[in-house]
């Protein structure tokens, strides 16, 4: 495993622990640094880091929307979903993971 997707796999990791808490607990902050890495380990012209940054916008509104956040959260777990799909050995059951964490975590908001 390369030096870049032990760091894939230990945002995915990090990402579902903080999915699998209870949403009201979550902070927007938490949400926010977690995108930056993401943002950052996909790169700025990734469609999933466009999501994101709508993502960590909603999040750091002043009164943030729960119907789009998990509108936003919805979509995300779809794009991982299909980049689950073209992945190939551990990444792709770490890939599915995330986007049921991330489809759960937004159906509770």
């Amino acid at each position: 495993m390369t030096p870049q997707n032990q760091g894939s796999s230990a945002l995915i990791d990090q990402t579902v622990q903080a999915l699998s808490g209870n949403p009201s607990s979550a902070s927007p902050t938490d949400g926010a640094s977690v995108i930056d890495s993401w943002v950052t380990t996909l790169g700025a012209d990734s469609p999933v880091s466009s999501t994101l940054s709508e993502l960590k916008q909603a999040l750091q509104s002043s009164s943030p929307d729960g119907s789009e956040i998990s509108s936003l959260l919805m979509s995300l777990s779809e794009q991982t979903q299909s980049a689950a799909s073209s992945a190939g050995g551990g990444a792709q059951s770490s890939l599915q993971e995330l986007a049921q964490s991330l489809k759960s975590f937004g159906q509770q908001l």
